[in-house]
């Protein structure tokens, strides 16, 4: 439809895109008249509105209109809201395309008849005046013209404000004559204004007032000069201020000096002190680089990064290091010069490798271009250079706005002067009721009638809404004479006490009032009331009178609500809701309140984009803006992707070939066959892949590891095998150093509303599509694609041109489902890859690289050294860089202009939706960002909650020209502001707020008298002379019950334990008190209070941290953890805790140390908030006395305290039911006393089944309800009169066990029965009588179900083995019965063969199966293996060891088996004296010599050492201990006290000089044997192993080394073939094999040795093989069932199958020689005659028997005898058979038809099925079966019609498998098995292919 329409218009109106007419006279005089002061800026300032075009083309006729608009939209408070846009639009009238404009104004304007109209001048005069102050070079010539006829019109023409008008005139020439001294030219970096010497200036000095409006709030170079101070004066606690200058200069200087002494004070400690800043607070970061530039939305940001080393230890998701908004100062030159900057963006992934995000900041005055010049030259020119970065303690975020907030105020704008500045008393009525003289009648019925809600816009006589809805009490305050206090209803009437009241009274009747409350009293309640009271009479204050001019502006005036702390907004705020529906917003993004989302600003801002409730103008400018800020966010990014890629990543000789020289790149690429040869060239590849051949975390085991490690840890470095290159000596590339690596971060940093589609509705995007036309729309989605494409082509670039990811290089997660072997595996060798990734980052980002000259003089980049090769490769890329460095200078500064105009334009949205609100709440520090926009709207009334707590300027700043009414609420007495700088607050009064300074000069205050909190001994405390002595209690708090179980409910518990200080953080914790504190609430948790009833209180943060922690890992159980963790118990510090309360609060004083230094307890107003937040307990530990000291206020309370029997050395705990029992508390240990919550007596409270608790006395349970009686039950039965024996707890009874004879009917014996059981439920236990068929009698119970055949007889008889010769034994008759076979299995006689390791075999016969498999051999071997340890495997078995590993180091020990190697470990090693130092790793040989010093430290006897230096000292002295040093010694001491001594991992002290000739003397080399002992030297006493004594490092490590290589070679080479073959092996069984050999593999040993696993795979060979013999067992008695002699040795055969796979499956580490003679023999053997079986029944079942003669059948039949002979089977008997079964089987073929070998095979593959489907009939005769292979379906032999196959896969029971045709070794549905997993394999190998 949309296009049909189209198609009728004109191509002219079809495209609208851009406009080529000016704008029209009538369009100028609409946005005069129509549009306010904003909306005509942003329409000036938008791109084709044809405001352009008109300055370009000015006529005479619309001059006059044209400057109106220009003053309108440029003379007004929103240039402070919409800065960019105003320098916009005054460089559009300074422009040279503007020159028709100016010319116009100059000659026509100031030269005809508007030269005589006042207002025409003075708005030129204005408009002039701007521009001069904005951009001064340009200004002063480009208006030069109109200024000189500006002063010629005032010269001649007469006007009547021609003074003023003279004054501004000479502003202008002053501005004029500065902006043509100025120099075209950018100051440098680092600001060096050096205005004057700074120094600090008393009260009283001569100082000039307003040059702080010149000042910038970012640091000068004078700022940072130690010979100077920064300027400030002492805030004016009494008295008044001279003017408003006078009062803005102090307060602006002191809040600046705040901001800015912290950071000096750490740049000058640090200076002082470079080695160690971080041991004295200070926070400092080195290494620092500039990597690449960050557009976001506030503006052009810089992501640097930072060395990590020195912060591994900080949490960053908890650390309030670097936040959003924290000032850093960063310097190459040792802060020579410098550079502030920001924090923009602070992820804590980010952070945590070293990368941060911040906006460079420069000075504040002059042209924002040139200062966005000055961060991208910086950039340009900084990345050779490493910075120092500190960082300030001092908030900078808070500070800026409140700063600037002040410099914008002015004497015309200042608010309530004569209050603030003058400290007059007599203060009037607000303004609005000064104008409504007589008639502001106030109906303040909503205070009577608590549960009535207000609504916007219903006005108060509404007769439904309103009046139906008050009580017919509340008429007495319907119509009240706000002004005439004898009309006002009283205080009962409003719920008020008699101080509320007058409170109440004096905020809502003075335009600046103060209402002062202690603690309790209701300072926020009564916010409310005054709340409530004004928005019901909104229409009173709120009408506006002023701007009637502005177009647009609401009718209305909003109340303004200000806190100091998000918390205290939320809270207020909540409150407001409660009788409030209405526009009320939430500015600010930290509110933690569900309550109010819905009213937060960023909530509104998206319900006024969808309700379209913002003019469409301010969504036109704000997409002009920001399709631009795209289009160059997307320019500047992928530039900067390819920067942070050079600057971290190895990359491709391709990416560099521009910058490469052509003879040098024909030279790099002439080896290159195929890829990139820049890691060989920079001789890193070969090292690279050894570490990444450990990637696989599934390789057993770390035997190549240790090689890997050592080759990382080694000075030298493998090359590949085709450059022909010496080593270096640069080659220590892959050292491993201590250090975390940076991660890679590239992502396109997202606005939240950046994309043009998504952010609006579908009208508005149509409305905008019409305005801007389609091709605009076109190109906003062009760009959209572009930048969304920046990530893919920055992935493509990466995966094209980076060689080497070094960002991602050890960052990979761990796979899961790895055991923990394999995890410690995985964490090894990804710290190499992390060592690794950052000694290459280290090396790629070196500064050191060549010069121009030198790459001239390199004729082959292949001869070149390594260091050299780097020094190549870092000059190529640094070309690269710096290209790409001045490509994105050149966008940079357009971006940062559009960013501060998108902020500005965002702003004015947030306008449009605060001036339409009713209620507008803030904190200070968002007031002050948003002053600009507050000036607009022009609250008439604020309220600040915590004033007491907020600094002046502050507050100020939260109060506009406009306001007419400001009610301040706090107490000055709780807490102060609290400045950054302790000396500002004690010399120069900083922390003294306005609150408490008028209060100070007796401005008229009302303070509230009644508390409603504390119980009276509590409140008592605070009834002293320096807090409250006037303060009262209401009557409920009298009501209050004691706390449960605890002697007082107020208690000062005093110790001397000390307070630790936390180096990080700078703060202080005690863990006495913490163990105290956590005890405590634990036991009252006991008593049955809440964990919300419960409050802990510090008043430092670390202690609140700790406490925390050993609340969660130290609490009594799990559950009690959990319940505080999840049930709210609250733990917060003093300071956050402000206004709030609790039943109980626990605090923790923390400070307690010799010098009594109690830190900022020295305020009172901190202890007195401490004091006063408990309603019915308080507890409170420390170090009382200490403090006290220090702190008169805390002397005061204690004396108090003292009197009233509430300061204590212990917690006295009282128990309800044991009156009279109290457990004194003395130490944290105490509570163990009242674990359960009661006291140390038992319980006795008694049960419901009458036995006394016999639990220690508890709280828990009090009615024990569910208490468990441990008693035996007692319970008499009414069945056998007796009392219940049946031993189970009393409660638990439902049986009567008690014995009762009773007859059983079954049998008629007379048996004890339960007196539960009838008789015929019970099991006789008499026993069977009855006679088994062997004779012997039935040995079951009688009751016991069982049958009387021979097999269930247990009677032992005598037996005689037949094949052994062995004597008789005892046997079960039922294992008798079973036959001689069985007989002859179970002989117990022990078998006594010689072993061949000629050890006696320790089995019996029936275990050794007579001798032909013998047991391993049992002995204990006890060789001593190379660990030292002894060996305890069985002889022959030696596997590795299994004992835990002993080898440590000082850092940690290994946690693995013996046997198994050792992890390097990589820790710096630990040996240092005052004399040497080792600068390797722990796991290198150390390069230092050993020190030979004698040790200085001094015994506890306070004898001198007699150690050396560097080692653990003695245990023995040289004077006390002579004797024993003497009976120890094997070098002959004398009592030589200069003789040095060493004390052994053993204790042992022996003399240095003889343990250092043991050490390095190697047995073998005194015998005279050409090789070396491997082991660990051993005291020479006790023979315990040498571990860890530093002295000998290089020797232990020596053989530690060695022994690793042994552990290395015993393990073998081949494991991981082995384990190949062996999980081959298993794959080829069936399904039911693989289970069956499943146990053998589950038992093997934890450390798998060649030997294990070559064991593990014979045996699954052998096993296999056993299963086809016995697969043919079956076979054969299937084919032959009629021949008895058949069977019988068949049934032999595999009885013996059954003990040979038994045997086999034993579990073995070695399968040893003597294991695998035996268990060939026996195979062979019941091979052979299986084979003789067959052919014996083949012979006498069909035709074969004619074709063998007599003595050939006679042979066959001695063969079975010799092969079935008892005992061990010769080589010689298996060999003669062999061929005689060769020779009989060609006579006798096994089939019908005789068939060759030859053609037997031909025949299927023929037939061509699948292995295992040929089968025979009854009679023999052989058929194969297709597709499966397995029986479907029935059919009949074709030779002898009998039935055959078989239907559902299960073959006729007559038929059989014929495996002699093809070979199966197993049949077909056991092939199939294997067919799909083979299957499975080949399509799981063909994916990974893929």
């Amino acid at each position: 439809m949309e296009e049909e329409e189209d198609g009728f218009r004109p191509p002219d109106r079809l495209r609208r895109q851009i406009r080529n007419q000016p704008l029209s006279l009538q369009e100028l005089h609409r946005l005069h008249t129509e549009r306010d002061a904003s909306t005509l800026l942003m329409q000036l300032d938008r791109e084709n509105s044809g405001f352009d075009l008109l300055l370009q083309n000015m006529s005479p006729a619309k001059l006059k209109i044209t400057v109106q608009v220009l003053e309108k939209a440029l003379i007004n408070s929103s240039q402070i809201a919409q800065r960019q846009a105003v320098i916009n639009v005054v460089t559009k009238l300074l422009d040279p395309m503007s020159d028709s404009f100016r010319q116009q104004l100059a000659m026509t304007g100031l030269h005809c008849g508007l030269r005589r109209e006042q207002e025409f001048v003075k708005a030129v005069m204005a408009i002039v005046k701007l521009a001069l102050q904005i951009s001064p070079v340009s200004a002063a010539g480009s208006l030069a013209i109109i200024i000189l006829n500006l002063e010629d019109t005032l010269n001649s023409e007469m006007f009547t404000d021609k003074i003023a008008m003279d004054d501004a005139m000479e502003e202008i020439k002053e501005l004029q004559r500065r902006g043509a001294r100025l120099p075209n030219l950018h100051p440098e970096i680092g600001g060096n204004d050096t205005n004057t010497r700074q120094r600090l200036r008393h009260r009283g000095e001569n100082m000039d007032p307003t040059l702080f409006r010149e000042l910038s709030i970012i640091p000068s170079t004078a700022d940072f000069d130690p010979a100077s101070d920064i300027e400030v004066r002492a805030n004016k606690t009494n008295g008044a201020y001279e003017n408003v200058n006078d009062y803005l200069d102090i307060q602006f200087r002191l809040l600046r000096a705040d901001l800015l002494l912290p950071l000096r004070e750490s740049i000058l400690e640090y200076l002082a002190d470079q080695e160690r800043p971080q041991m004295r607070g200070i926070k400092v970061y080195r290494e620092v680089r500039i990597v690449r530039p960050v557009c976001n939305d506030n503006g052009l940001c810089f992501r640097l990064s930072f060395d990590v080393t020195r912060t591994r230890r900080v949490n960053w998701s908890v650390s309030q290091r670097l936040k959003f908004g924290s000032l850093v100062c960063l310097s190459a030159d040792n802060f020579v010069t410098y550079q502030c900057a920001v924090v923009d963006r602070n992820e804590p992934r980010n952070l945590e490798h070293g990368l941060v995000d911040v906006q460079f900041l420069v000075t504040d005055q002059g042209d924002a271009g040139a200062a966005v010049d000055e961060s991208i030259a910086l950039f340009a020119k900084a990345r050779d250079l490493r910075f120092v970065m500190v960082e300030s303690p001092a908030y900078f975020e808070a500070y800026k706005h409140v700063l600037r907030g002040l410099q914008n105020i002015t004497e015309n704008t200042f608010p309530f002067w004569r209050y603030i500045g003058e400290c007059n008393r007599n203060v009037q009525a607000p303004l609005y009721l000064r104008e409504h003289a007589g008639q502001a009648i106030y109906d303040m019925r909503p205070l009577v009638e608590d549960s009535y809600v207000i609504k916007d816009g219903v006005e108060e006589d509404d007769a439904a809404g309103h009046q139906g809805g008050f009580i017919h009490a509340a008429d007495v305050a319907r119509e009240v004479d706000i002004l005439q206090l004898e009309t006002w209803p009283n205080a009962n009437t409003l719920s008020l006490d008699v101080s509320q009241y007058v409170a109440l009274q004096s905020a809502l009747t003075r335009e600046f009032s103060i209402v002062q409350g202690p603690p309790g009293t209701g300072k926020t309640f009564l916010g409310l009331k005054i709340m409530k009271v004004l928005l019901h009479n909104r229409q009173i204050w709120a009408a506006q009178q002023r701007g009637q001019d502005e177009i647009g502006r609401n009718q209305f005036s909003p109340i303004l609500l200000v806190c100091y702390t998000n918390h205290a907004l939320d809270q207020f705020l909540e409150g407001v809701l409660q009788f409030f529906q209405g526009n009320l917003v939430r500015v600010g993004s930290r509110s933690k309140s569900e309550e109010l989302d819905e009213y937060n600003l960023r909530s509104l801002r998206q319900r006024a984009r969808t309700n379209r409730t913002v003019p469409v103008e301010i969504h036109k400018a704000k997409q002009n803006v920001r399709i631009d800020l795209k289009e160059i966010k997307a320019t500047i990014h992928i530039e900067a992707a390819k920067l942070e890629i050079l600057e971290r990543e190895i990359v491709k000789e391709t990416f560099l070939k521009d910058f490469i020289e052509t003879r040098h790149w024909k030279q790099l690429t002439q080896r290159s066959k195929s890829g990139s040869v820049i890691l060989a060239w920079l001789k890193i590849a070969a090292q690279l892949r050894r570490i990444e051949a450990q990637r696989d975390p599934q390789a057993e085991g770390h035997d190549t590891l240790l090689s890997d490690a050592s080759a990382a840890t080694d000075h030298s470095v493998i090359l590949d095998e085709d450059l022909d290159e010496e080593s270096d000596d640069e080659d220590d590339f892959f050292e491993i150093v201590t250090a975390d690596s940076a991660n890679r971060f590239l992502d396109i940093d997202d606005d939240d509303d950046i994309d043009f589609e998504d952010d609006e509705d579908d009208d508005l995007f149509a409305e905008l599509r019409e305005d801007f036309g389609n091709d605009y729309i076109d190109r906003v989605r062009a760009i959209n694609r572009k930048l969304d494409d920046v990530d893919r082509e920055t992935e493509k670039l990466r995966i094209k041109e980076v060689a080497f990811n070094i960002s991602d290089y050890g960052e990979q997660e761990m796979p899961s489902g790895l055991s923990k072997k394999q995890k410690s595996h995985w964490k090894f060798v990804n710290e190499l890859k992390k060592r690794c990734k950052y000694k290459l980052l280290g090396w790629l980002q070196n500064t050191d690289k060549m010069d121009e000259d030198e790459v001239s003089r390199v004729d082959n980049v292949w001869r070149l050294g390594a260091l050299q090769r780097w020094r190549l490769y870092r000059y190529w890329v640094d070309l690269y860089c710096r290209q790409l460095r001045g490509e994105i200078r050149d966008t940079s500064r357009s971006y940062e202009e559009k960013a501060r105009r998108y902020q500005e334009i965002l702003h004015q949205e947030d306008k449009v939706i605060l001036e339409k609100a009713t209620v507008i709440g803030m904190t200070t520090t968002g007031a002050a960002r948003y002053q600009a926009i507050l000036r607009e709207i022009g609250p008439r009334v604020v309220i600040v909650e915590e004033a007491a707590e907020v600094l002046e300027g502050h507050v100020l700043t939260s109060i506009s020209e406009h306001c007419q009414h400001v009610v301040l609420i706090g107490d000055h007495k709780q807490l102060r502001p609290n400045p950054a700088v302790h000396r500002l607050k004690s010399e120069c009064a900083l922390d003294i707020s306005l609150f408490e300074r008028l209060i100070n000069n007796s401005f008229r205050f009302d303070q509230l008298r009644y508390q409603h909190r504390m119980r009276q001994e509590i409140s008592d405390l605070l009834k002293i002379r320096d807090l409250y002595p006037e303060l009262q209690d209401h009557d409920k708090v009298k009501e209050y019950p004691d706390v449960r179980n605890v002697t007082t409910n107020v208690c000062f518990i005093q110790h001397h334990e000390c307070d630790q200080r936390q180096e990080d953080t700078n703060t202080f914790c005690n863990h006495y008190e913490a163990k105290f504190i956590v005890g405590l609430c634990e036991y009252l948790l006991l008593q049955g209070y809440s964990p919300r009833q419960i409050t802990v209180l510090s008043p430092y943060k670390g202690q609140i941290q700790l406490i925390k922690t050993q609340l969660k890992y130290m609490a009594r159980s799990m559950a009690m953890a959990e319940r505080m963790e999840k049930g709210g118990l609250k733990i917060s510090s003093v300071d956050n805790y402000q206004g709030e309360e609790n039943d109980i609060i626990l605090l923790s004083l923390v400070r307690s140390n010799e010098e009594n230094d109690i830190g900022f307890l020295k305020a009172n107003n901190r202890l007195c908030v401490a004091l006063s937040r408990a309603k019915h307990g308080l507890y409170v530990v420390g170090n009382l006395a200490g403090i006290a000291e220090k702190s008169n206020m805390m002397r005061e309370i204690l004396c108090l305290a003292k009197k009233k029997g509430f300061y204590k050395d212990h917690l006295s705990l009282s128990c309800p039911r044991h009156r009279g029992s109290e457990t004194k508390i003395f130490k944290p240990d105490d509570f163990k006393k009242v674990a359960d919550g009661g006291c140390r007596q038992p319980c006795q409270v008694r049960l419901d089944c009458g036995h006394a608790c016999k639990r220690i006395c508890h709280a828990d349970d009090p009615k024990h309800l569910d208490a468990a009686c441990q008693e035996p039950c007692g319970q008499l039965c009414e069945d056998c009169g007796q009392n219940c024996r049946g031993g189970h707890p009393c409660g638990k009874h439902n049986v009567c066990m008690n014995s009762v004879r009773k007859t059983i009917p079954m049998c008629g014996h007379v048996q004890d029965v339960p007196c539960y059981l009838s008789g015929t439920n019970f099991e006789c236990q008499k026993k069977c009588e009855e006679k088994l068929p062997c004779g012997h009698m039935c040995q079951q119970t009688c009751g016991k179900r069982h049958n009387h055949t021979q097999d269930t007889c247990l009677e032992k008889i005598e037996v005689e083995p037949s094949h052994c010769g062995h004597g008789r034994f005892s046997l079960p008759c039922k294992d008798a019965q079973k036959g001689q076979e069985i007989v002859n299995l179970l002989c117990p006689e022990p078998c006594t063969a010689l072993l061949d390791c000629e050890h006696i075999c320790s089995g019996t016969c029936a275990q050794c199966l007579n001798g032909r498999l013998h047991i391993n051999c049992q002995h204990i071997c006890q060789k001593i293996l190379i660990c030292g340890h002894s060996c305890q495997d069985k002889c022959g078995s030696c596997s590795p060891c299994k004992r835990p590993c002993e080898t440590a180091c000082q850092h940690s020990h290994c946690d693995k088996m013996c046997g198994e190697p050792c992890r390097a470990c990589l820790e710096p090693c630990g040996w240092q004296c005052p004399h040497h130092k080792c600068n390797d790793l722990c796991c290198q040989p150390c390069v230092r010599p050993s020190c030979d010093e004698p040790c200085s430290k001094r015994l506890a006897c306070r004898h001198r050492c007699c150690g050396v230096c560097g080692e653990e000292c003695p245990k023995l002295c040289s004077r006390c201990d002579v004797e024993k040093l003497k009976a120890d010694s094997l070098y002959g001491y004398d009592g030589d006290r200069t003789t040095r001594f060493i004390q052994l991992d053993c204790d042992h002290v022996l003399e240095v000089e003889f343990v250092d000739q043991w050490m390095i003397t190697d047995p073998a080399a005194q015998d005279g044997m050409d090789r070396v002992t491997i082991g660990l030297k051993t005291c020479p006493l006790c023979k315990i192993p040498i571990r860890k004594c530093h002295r000998y490092s290089n020797v232990i490590k020596r053989q530690l080394l060695l022994i690793e290589q042994v552990k290395k070679q015993y393990l073998g080479e081949r494991r991981s073939d082995l384990k190949e073959r062996l999980e081959q092996a298993i794959n080829d069984l069936g399904v039911a094999e693989r289970r069956d050999i499943q146990p053998l593999l589950q038992s093997a040993p934890t450390v798998l040795s060649e030997t294990i696993l070559a064991a593990q795979l014979r045996q699954v060979t052998l096993f296999r093989h056993i299963r086809v013999l016995r697969r043919a067992v079956v076979d054969l008695r299937g084919r032959f069932p009629d021949l008895q002699l058949l069977a019988n040795n068949l049934h032999r055969v595999d009885i013996d199958l059954r003990c040979f796979e038994q045997w086999t499956k034993r579990v073995r580490t070695v399968f040893t020689q003597q294991n695998e003679r035996e268990s060939r023999l026996e195979h062979s053997r019941l091979r052979l005659l299986l084979s003789l079986i067959k052919l014996f029944g083949l012979v006498y079942t069909r035709e074969g028997g004619q074709r063998l003669s007599d003595e050939q059948k006679d042979r066959i039949r001695t063969a079975m005898q010799s092969l079935s002979a008892e005992g061990q089977t010769s080589q010689e008997i298996i060999d003669g058979n062999e061929a005689l079964v060769d020779e009989l089987s060609k006579l006798v073929p096994d089939s019908h038809i005789a068939l060759t070998a030859e053609e037997r095979m031909a025949i299927v593959r023929a037939v061509n099925v699948s292995t295992g489907a040929w089968y025979q009939c009854p009679n023999g005769h052989i058929y194969a079966i297709g597709d499966c292979g397995q029986a479907m379906e029935e059919g009949r032999c074709p030779e002898c019609k009998a039935r055959i196959g078989g239907t559902n896969h299960h073959l006729l029971e007559d038929n059989a498998q014929a495996p002699e045709m093809d070979g199966a070794e197993r049949p077909i549905w056991d092939n199939l098995d294997a067919d799909r997993e083979l299957a499975e394999r080949l399509q799981r190998l063909e994916f990974e292919q893929l």
